[in-house]
Parts: structure tokens; sequence; C-alpha cells
């Protein structure tokens, strides 16, 4: 047996005088480095990495190409598409439209509506308003200017072609 492979065997304390002296320049030449790059300007973190990666490995004459990982190439972030939000002077608009009064009668009805789900909400109330759904409060945190509530709306799925008439129409 060679005196490496058995000073690699042996534990610190009992390793031979060579393989002792080795370890102790390798730490010495290792300090030196590391005063050395304390000193030197910063490189790139990928450099760094190269560097620390090969540091101290010896390279194989012929690497198997299965060994080497291929990189991914980088994929570009899913587009966000903005959610359209309405606020209410759209909705007193979409309403007007829709029911043919006016828009001072629509918001007549609409603030006051709001509000009161608004309230009842804070209160823990259900809210079961169909064609809507049914409306409940999921959880509640309480934060600087009012509080957050996270509500999980219950919709049942409309019917493709709507409910069928009990008698044909008359021709």
């Amino acid at each position: 047996m060679s005196s490496k492979t058995t000073a690699a065997r042996k534990p610190a304390s009992k390793r031979t005088g060579k393989a002792r002296a080795a370890t102790t320049t390798a730490g010495k030449s290792a300090a030196r480095g590391a005063r050395a790059k304390a000193a030197a300007p910063r490189k790139s973190a990928t450099a760094a990495k190269a560097k620390k990666a090969t540091a101290g490995k010896a390279t194989p004459a012929a690497a198997p190409e299965a060994a080497v990982k291929p990189v991914p190439a980088p994929q570009e972030a899913p587009a966000v598409t903005p959610v359209p939000v309405i606020r209410r002077k759209e909705m007193v608009e979409r309403i007007v439209a829709r029911s043919g009064l006016k828009a001072n009668a629509v918001k007549s009805v609409l603030d006051p509506l709001l509000r009161e789900m608004g309230e009842a909400l804070s209160r823990g109330e259900v809210l079961s308003l169909q064609p809507l759904g049914k409306l409940m409060v999921n959880r509640r945190k309480q934060v600087a200017g009012g509080e957050v509530m996270i509500c999980k709306l219950r919709r049942k799925t409309p019917e493709k072609n709507g409910p069928q008439p009990l008698a044909k129409p008359a021709e």
C-alpha cells in the first residue's frame, strides 16, 4: 500500500509525517489564496462558482458525454393578462343599459345595496342572492384602516339551453 491510501484511511491524529506535511502545506496555500481573494476585486457570481467547482478537482482525461448535464434554456415568464376591473360608474352604466332606468334611479338603489352587502359581510352573515350566488366570508384580517375579507362565492353553473318550458308555444 502506498502512503497516500493509508493517510486517507487514518484519522488526522494518526497520519504519518509526510501526509501531515502535505495537508499543512495545502492548508497554507489555501489560506494564502483566501487572502488574495479578499484583496482582489469581486468577480461575477457565475465566474466565482465556476472557479469554485474546478478548484481542487482534477479534470478527467475524457469525460463521458452522459455525465455532462445539459443546461436548460431560460424560459420566458407566461404573459400576464390584465383582469378587467368594473368600477361603480361602469356598473351604473351597465344597469341603465339593461333596465332602461335613469342613472339617478340606479344610483339611488345601487349605493345602499352595496353598503348593506358590505355591512352584512362584516357582521359575518351569509348572503344568498340569486342569480349572483351564495356569498360568505372565508377568512378575515384586521389591517390599519379597515379589514380584509377573503370571500367565497358559490354559484350554480348556468344551464346551456335554459329551463325547458312545460308546454310548447302556440303556433
